[in-house]
């Protein structure tokens, strides 16, 4: 049911949520803090997160840090996110997961959920 209203309309507070959630696993990823984010606007937090993931990822490729754990923290916490998007949203195949990706005001996120299904 809820995947059948998601396909009309997500309300900013879920793919807000969902964004503070994609913001957490990153930063736990890189073994840093997410950036302060309180009012900020959805679009103002897309743009946030892009640049967050291109410093942390240009500061860890300086650090001289061994790539291989990154990429099985990033890998690990993107499957754990992809599950909570699944079960939240009720998704259960690759067509619903590309549905979701062009369904009017979602979020993108069925790069996450292909690992999935």
């Amino acid at each position: 049911m809820l995947f059948k209203i998601m396909k009309l309309y997500m309300p900013i507070f879920i793919r807000k949520k969902k964004l503070l959630e994609l913001f957490r696993l990153t930063a736990e990823a890189f073994q840093c803090e997410p950036p302060e984010l309180r009012c900020l606007t959805y679009e103002r937090m897309l743009s946030k997160y892009a640049l967050f993931t291109k410093e942390q990822a240009e500061s860890y490729l300086n650090s001289g840090f061994p790539l291989d754990e990154l990429k099985q923290r990033l890998y690990k916490n993107s499957y754990i996110y992809g599950q909570n998007l699944k079960k939240s949203f009720h998704i259960a195949s690759r067509k619903d997961a590309v549905y979701m990706n062009f369904a009017p005001s979602c979020f993108n996120f069925s790069l996450y959920l292909f690992a999935l299904l």
